[in-house]
């Protein structure tokens, strides 16, 4: 198995454990404020292909939300293993299901630099993700992030598009 696969079973077996974990105090702490962050993931991309070399690894910046919808603007690169990456803008909303849990929807675009195993059918592309977190009392956050690449036809009728899954690790910065 390659080291990605285990260490995300590794963490699909740990994530249940944070759902004995809980914030209390949440109104008085401040939980729902808005923080700019940097997130870290790691994951595979081309779920539903057979690749020989999978695996991402992935940084982002999370500004603080801006209009009357508090959109957050999202600046982030991944690479591949086998030479593949991604650089990408986006904006996303910090759906609360809790003072603890988040479903964050996010749609953008950005470039890519395809490799051997990966041709997306174009440079520009677009992408479409929903993140599932649980935010600790840190202001951590530790989440599931599936995505959805594509350049949505156009750069012509082919349109391959792909898909990625990854565990991501959001961490503040400042207040």
């Amino acid at each position: 198995m390659h080291r990605t696969r285990i260490f995300l079973i590794i963490i699909f077996l740990l994530f249940p454990v944070s759902f004995v974990y809980t914030d209390v105090g949440a109104e008085e702490s401040g939980v729902r404020s808005p923080k700019r962050m940097v997130g870290a993931y790691m994951g595979q991309i081309g779920i539903d292909d057979d690749l020989e070399e999978p695996e991402i690894g992935g940084i982002e910046y999370r500004m603080l939300p801006f209009s009357k919808w508090d959109l957050i603007p999202t600046i982030g690169f991944f690479y591949k293993e086998g030479g593949a990456s991604y650089t990408y803008i986006d904006l996303r909303y910090d759906y609360w299901l809790s003072d603890e849990w988040i479903l964050v929807p996010s749609y953008g675009a950005g470039y890519y630099d395809k490799d051997e195993e990966i041709d997306l059918g174009g440079d520009l592309e677009f992408k479409a993700s929903l993140e599932f977190s649980r935010r600790f009392s840190n202001d951590y956050r530790l989440g599931l992030v599936i995505f959805h690449l594509s350049h949505g036809k156009l750069n012509g009728n082919d349109n391959p598009g792909t898909e990625a899954v990854a565990l991501l690790l959001s961490i503040p910065l400042g207040d």
